[in-house]
């Protein structure tokens, strides 16, 4: 992936949140040290029923005939952290995926500083791939549910864009990306890079941690040049 360090100004330019005046296409600015605005951060919890896709049974999960994407979104937020901020936006939007057996709830440092900077984030939890509400971790065979993935991100954008939440009116809908760690990177991946899931409206993905994984017959980078920036650890495999 020779290309990802010469991505990394495409991205940031992508997604980042307009500070005013025209800025051309034609060229990307060097980069400079910069001081990010801070906003205060509200959340906002939301469940997303998918009643055209159904779970089939992984191990501890059972089967069932929706998909429920209980997902939690942090925003800019008035000073009492109550409200989003409408004088500061509309605000890009990130996707973020979490890995198997996790929830998005442990990223939110992360996930925090992202919302702080000036963007919306959405973490929704995958059917299989969640921790349990007792605590156990998602059920080991979450990889076989890979699959369905990439369109409960699909499923959680549409709705957040179509006015699900009081949040679409502060989402800017041309600035949409994507994140994830580990399984949700390879979800990510697959969604912005890969033909069997192509999501059109993500401008830009980030990818901790993953890797490309078999997605029916689609290929990935096959005329599809979503910006792209991977981060890996040197003792990845």
């Amino acid at each position: 992936m020779r290309r990802v360090g010469g991505l990394v100004l495409v991205l940031v330019a992508a997604l980042v949140p307009a500070c005013g005046g025209h800025r051309s296409s034609s060229a990307l600015p060097p980069m400079a040290a910069t001081t990010a605005p801070v906003h205060p951060v509200g959340t906002w919890i939301e469940t997303f029923v998918d009643t055209t896709r159904a779970i089939d049974a992984h191990g501890t999960v059972a089967a069932a005939p929706s998909r429920t994407l209980r997902t939690t979104v942090l925003f800019p937020a008035t000073a009492d952290g109550g409200a989003p901020d409408t004088a500061g936006g509309p605000y890009p939007l990130v996707v973020f995926a979490h890995g198997s057996g996790g929830l998005g709830t442990e990223y939110f440092p992360m996930l925090r500083s992202w919302a702080a900077a000036g963007y919306v984030v959405a973490a929704p939890e995958f059917p299989v791939a969640a921790s349990r509400p007792d605590g156990r971790p998602g059920d080991s065979s979450s990889i076989e549910d890979l699959a369905n993935q990439p369109a409960d991100i699909s499923f959680v954008v549409t709705n957040l864009l179509g006015g699900a939440t009081p949040l679409h009116e502060v989402i800017d809908p041309n600035r949409i990306g994507a994140a994830g760690h580990s399984l949700g990177a390879m979800a990510t991946l697959a969604l912005t890079e890969n033909t069997c899931c192509h999501d059109e409206r993500l401008k830009a993905a980030v990818v901790l941690a993953g890797r490309e994984a078999p997605f029916g017959s689609g290929v990935f980078f096959n005329r599809i040049r979503t910006p792209l920036l991977l981060v890996h650890g040197d003792a990845d495999g």
